[in-house]
């Protein structure tokens, strides 16, 4: 919710709460937008770090859903590092997270999205794992997006 989402329901076809709704969002969605509702899992590289020991680290908006993700596949998380949105990591900070990684016979992780923030010598050295989303009703997502891919380019929002 970085956005007034009156701001972003004028030019959007659905909006899509993930997970519980903790910040009202349904509330302020106008009547006429379509929500859609998923939840995170684990992706498969995720989940085939079940019984691993980890140190998990991440710069994005919630940290704490990717740690939880990772508990939640099996990961046995040895140490984790939130750092704020957008960081832009240090060759330093990544040498110091292997370092620890290796003290303590685990893998470093982090987000896909993260990936592209590291320093790229050191990219190759650090695991790269993510998550899926679980749609309730997919055949609504297939709906919406069959309908969009087949609507004229520049179609308002209906």
């Amino acid at each position: 919710m970085r956005e007034p989402i009156a701001n972003a329901a004028g030019r959007s076809h659905a909006a899509v709460i993930i997970g519980e709704d903790k910040a009202g969002a349904l509330d302020l969605i106008p009547q006429d937008l379509s929500v859609l509702h998923a939840r995170l899992r684990p992706g498969p590289e995720m989940l085939a770090l079940k019984g691993r020991r980890v140190i998990a680290f991440a710069g994005i908006a919630s940290p704490d859903k990717f740690f939880t993700s990772l508990t939640e596949a099996g990961a046995l998380i040895v140490g984790r590092a939130a750092y704020a949105d957008h960081h832009p990591f240090k060759d330093s900070e990544v040498t110091y997270l292997l370092d620890q990684a290796t003290k303590l016979q685990a893998v470093a992780v982090t987000t896909p999205k993260d990936s592209v923030r590291l320093p790229s010598h050191l990219r190759q050295r650090v695991l790269i794992t993510g998550v899926d989303l679980d749609w309730q009703n997919p055949e609504r997502i297939e709906a919406l997006l069959t309908g969009l891919l087949s609507a004229p380019l520049n179609a308002p929002r209906g």
